[in-house]
């Protein structure tokens, strides 16, 4: 398990994955970027994020601007961790679990990234 109190953008790069309500949700985390895909919703969505020791500002890009939230690191191991939502009425926890799959490039433009995920998407289908 990593520190307690202080993580970094590295303790975290990569793919995470997770279900919330019986719908999968992909996590991609970069250094300062992260998007995170809805399958059942088809929605994805582009954040800066920010770390502050064992806190995490998610501020969205797009599609909903400038909507700001933390989480708190409960655990962070190699392979998994676990975030608790910081609002006064909900602190919801969500467990992820690393992907073992190459991340590609972020960038603060939505539409590529879009690309990129149609292009990853259609790549692990032809792969396997």
């Amino acid at each position: 398990m990593f520190g307690c109190s202080n993580h970094s953008a590295g303790d975290l790069n990569g793919k995470w994955t997770t279900t919330i309500e019986n719908r999968t949700i992909d996590l991609w985390i970069s250094d300062t970027l992260a998007l995170s895909f809805d399958f059942e919703n088809e929605l994805m969505i582009l954040y800066r994020i920010d770390y502050d020791g064992d806190m995490l500002t998610f501020t969205n890009i797009e599609p909903y601007e400038n909507s700001t939230w933390k989480d708190k690191i409960i655990t962070l191991k190699q392979n998994e961790f676990e975030l608790e939502l910081q609002n006064s009425s909900n602190r919801q926890k969500t467990k992820y679990s690393r992907a073992n799959e190459d991340l590609p490039e972020l960038s603060t433009d939505y539409e590529v990234n879009f690309e990129r995920y149609e292009s990853y998407l259609v790549n692990r289908k032809y792969s396997r």
